[in-house]
């Protein structure tokens, strides 16, 4: 039922599969926040939204010995992601609100450049809470701020102009209301950051 509700973002999503990539200025900024977070060997990073693999790079350089899950629900993206990696990837067709993971099996959930764009946060955010690890943490990051992601989305028009980032204390408080402790919160110009822990 749910898998409805995004069959217009899905092939505006695919559509822009293949030309979807990362300018140098977004792989650098990427890199900037990455740097910024802390990880072990072992984990387990689900990257929800994963689009064609843009962060996989990132990540692989910051965590290489981690495993490392993409799950996105656009087909053509994750086409375009196992191409790029050459088939050396585990990625998953699926929705934010309803992840075929085992509970409590996941380090670190990461909605990089993605967060606005689901339909059911709540849904979404107590999913990310089952899924994760005891101490797991749970990331929502963009390489701007809210008022310049939102504009952004507004000027692509239908169907993502209405897929906008609330205000970072109502996204906070919605963490809140599924058990989540808040470890930091950053709205600025150059980033927004939340770092939520189970």
């Amino acid at each position: 039922m749910i898998l409805r509700e995004y069959e217009r973002q899905r092939e505006f999503f695919n559509s822009r599969a293949w030309e979807w990539n990362f300018s140098d200025q977004d792989r650098k900024s990427a890199e900037d926040i990455i740097n910024e977070i802390s990880f072990s060997p072992s984990d387990v990073i689900l990257d929800i939204g994963c689009g064609t693999g843009n962060l996989l790079s990132i990540l692989k350089n910051r965590a290489p010995e981690s495993t490392i899950i993409g799950l996105d629900f656009a087909f053509k993206m994750l086409q375009k992601y196992k191409y790029k990696n050459n088939g050396k990837s585990t990625i998953i067709l699926g929705l934010g609100e309803e992840l075929p993971i085992e509970s409590e099996s996941v380090d670190i959930v990461l909605n990089y450049c993605f967060f606005p764009h689901l339909r059911f946060k709540n849904i979404a955010i107590r999913e990310y809470y089952r899924v994760l690890k005891k101490g797991g943490r749970y990331f929502i990051i963009h390489p701007q701020g809210r008022k310049a992601i939102n504009a952004i989305h507004h000027s692509v028009g239908e169907p993502v102009c209405d897929d906008i980032l609330e205000p970072i204390d109502e996204i906070c408080n919605m963490l809140k209301n599924q058990y989540f402790v808040l470890k930091r919160s950053i709205d600025r110009d150059d980033v927004f950051m939340i770092e939520a822990q189970k």
